[in-house]
């Protein structure tokens, strides 16, 4: 949607065509959200017109003369399915937004230069990052679970290789 709201802005394609398609996302995103309040078969129904409305608009618009439009077609065709999958799975989220405002904290950590002075720096915040929303998400504590494994309670899954020689001497682990 945001790509389409930024090509719409620089109209560097047919506003129509644009519209058509934020609105065609929009409503699988309703869909989605209402399907507890339609019946089994008139979701169904309602969801095999999506899709095909969907799909007829890539098929329309993927050798359109404008080319921004022609590869947001050919972006939508290559990955259709996964466009559609939130419509037939309740656990797939219709849009990203959970995702993008998970990492909005580590974005804005590496633009003011968080760990990012290294190849190693930055491949160390990357993980570490993304262990803790991982932690957050499922309600543990990367702490207690990181002391843990490094005083030897639970499974190694840090190797002794990666870990410097004198680490335990350099490490408070209370």
């Amino acid at each position: 949607m945001h790509r389409i709201s930024e090509m719409l802005e620089s109209k560097i394609s047919v506003a129509e065509d644009l519209i058509a398609i934020r609105s065609l996302l929009s409503i699988g995103i309703e869909l989605s959200k209402n399907r507890d309040t339609i019946s089994p078969v008139g979701n169904a129904n309602k969801i095999w017109d999506h899709q095909s409305s969907f799909h007829q608009w890539i098929e329309t618009h993927v050798g359109d003369k404008c080319e921004a439009t022609s590869r947001l077609a050919r972006h939508f065709r290559d990955y259709e399915t996964e466009f559609m999958k939130h419509l037939h799975d309740r656990q797939i989220p219709p849009t990203n937004n959970y995702a993008e405002q998970t990492l909005r904290t580590a974005v804005l950590l590496r633009k003011v230069g968080c760990c990012n002075r290294s190849t190693k720096g930055i491949t160390t915040f990357e993980n570490l990052t993304s262990l803790f929303a991982t932690f957050a998400k499922r309600g543990k504590n990367f702490k207690d679970w990181i002391k843990e494994r490094l005083i030897g309670l639970g499974p190694k899954y840090v190797p002794q290789l990666l870990l410097p020689d004198d680490f335990l001497t350099q490490i408070q682990l209370n």
